[in-house]
């Protein structure tokens, strides 16, 4: 078992190695080297260093399962984002935010999982996981609200992306208990606010058009906590489509 163990904590470090090198090498070809701020760099590091937490705990599956489901789904997110205006990236590509997406939502994993969400189990909390659809729900109209009069910026690719991710929440929601979900959700919040705020007004990697001193709310409070609940719910179905609980809780089995 130990030597099961080890080989696939080599496998995911390998992975994680590969990645960091993949990133590093996105930054430099794209032009962001000049524009990296030191906050920024750091929480960058901080991602990578979450990343290897999670590689330490995962089976490699699951581990390539949530880099896999969290490029894909931020590609397209991203791309949309440029296109309608909602934000601007200032290197030659975009691929570079892409990868710095994958640290958030690798990190947000970790820190739900593995911090927040066996805390919040010490504390009273509901039992019903109906709470966790109708959450998600609240967060789609919270984005619609905060939105105002963006809405109409939004074209139907956008609506369908999110109205995508929301369904594969929705639908996958009972498997997450109620501390789960919140720690995915202020995992979420916590993490937007610091990343989003230093890689646009600390940086300059990317900016927001028309939100020139802090990063637009509908973006940190209700897009975010829908994408990181996807991302896990997707990630999950990849490798354990019947599984009724979504893994990492307690770490991996051997």
């Amino acid at each position: 078992m130990t030597q099961q163990s080890g080989g696939r904590t080599a496998s995911n470090l390998l992975l994680v190695c590969l990645l960091a090198v993949t990133m590093l090498f996105t930054a430099f070809d794209e032009g962001y080297f000049g524009i990296i701020t030191w906050p920024f760099a750091l929480i960058l590091l901080g991602g990578v260093g979450m990343m290897v937490w999670l590689s330490l705990i995962a089976t490699p599956a699951r581990f390539l399962s949530l880099v896999i489901t969290i490029f894909t789904i931020e590609y397209i997110k991203e791309a949309l984002g440029i296109y309608y205006g909602f934000w601007i990236y200032h290197g030659r590509s975009f691929v570079f935010g892409v990868w710095a997406w994958v640290l958030a939502g690798l990190t947000c994993n970790t820190v739900a999982t593995h911090i927040l969400a066996p805390l919040l189990r010490k504390l009273p909390h509901p039992r019903s996981r109906r709470w966790n659809a109708a959450l998600l729900v609240g967060f789609a109209i919270l984005g619609l609200v905060l939105l105002g009069g963006r809405v109409s910026q939004a074209g139907w690719l956008y609506w369908t992306l999110y109205a995508v991710l929301l369904i594969l929440g929705l639908l996958r929601s009972a498997h997450f208990d109620f501390p789960l979900f919140a720690g995915f959700t202020i995992a979420a919040w916590a993490l937007s606010n610091l990343s989003e705020y230093l890689g646009a007004y600390a940086c300059g990697a990317w900016t927001f058009p028309q939100d020139p001193s802090y990063p637009p709310f509908f973006l940190l409070f209700a897009c975010w906590p829908i994408e990181i609940i996807a991302q896990a719910s997707v990630a999950t179905l990849l490798v354990e489509p019947s599984t009724t609980e979504i893994p990492l809780l307690q770490g991996d089995p051997s």
